[in-house]
């Protein structure tokens, strides 16, 4: 069964405003690399409280809602724990992290499982006006095959602002590190992102 993920604008608390109510429906071991790939990219606005600083929203065919997320495993929540970025790295570690799921249904975790297990996202809204979707689609029918960076080279991009075509590997200049669907200069498709959202996405060797 098809679904999508639905993300807001990372400001305020989009999910209230999309999603009906959710309860917690259990936990789902898995890298944060595992679920870019099959998700895509989250939302990445941490909670009022702190809680949460990583979370998908998946919607599927029947309507069915769940969502994907970490709690009170950042220094947003307790300024002994690492960075939310630093926590999204250490998630591709080993096995990967035990995220919290919760659902409108108790089918939600099952639903979760499988997808991890093989499925894709096939349609991703967002707020670049569908830019993601597109690139989704790109990813899926193997017209785009996203490359891996070296870290280091992320760490010079991230301090000459500068970003990556995560398709070809071509490096543009004036990009924030968190640039999202720039277009690129050689290719001509809207495939450039900062270097912190380059590491966020996962493509790091």
């Amino acid at each position: 069964m098809n679904f999508s993920q639905v993300v807001g604008p990372r400001t305020g608390h989009p999910w209230h405003d999309t999603i009906p109510y959710t309860s917690f429906q259990g936990h789902v071991i898995a890298t944060y690399q595992r679920l870019v790939e099959v998700f895509g990219v989250p939302d990445l606005m941490p909670s009022s409280n702190g809680e949460i600083t990583t979370r998908w929203v998946i919607r599927w065919e029947d309507d069915l809602v769940a969502t994907i997320h970490d709690y009170r495993a950042t220094n947003c929540y307790d300024h002994a724990l690492p960075s939310p970025e630093e926590f999204r790295e250490l998630c591709n570690v080993a096995e990967g992290h035990e995220w919290r799921v919760t659902g409108t249904a108790s089918g939600a975790l099952a639903r979760v499982q499988e997808a991890i297990a093989g499925g894709r996202c096939t349609v991703v809204v967002d707020a670049v006006g569908g830019v993601l979707a597109q690139m989704h689609e790109a990813i899926e029918n193997g017209e785009v095959h996203m490359r891996k960076f070296a870290i280091e080279d992320l760490r010079q991009a991230d301090e000459s602002q500068a970003g990556f075509c995560i398709a070809f590997g071509a490096m543009r200049d004036g990009c924030e590190p968190d640039a999202r669907a720039y277009d690129c200069e050689e290719c001509g498709k809207p495939q450039v992102y900062g270097a912190q959202e380059i590491m966020l996405m996962g493509l790091v060797e």
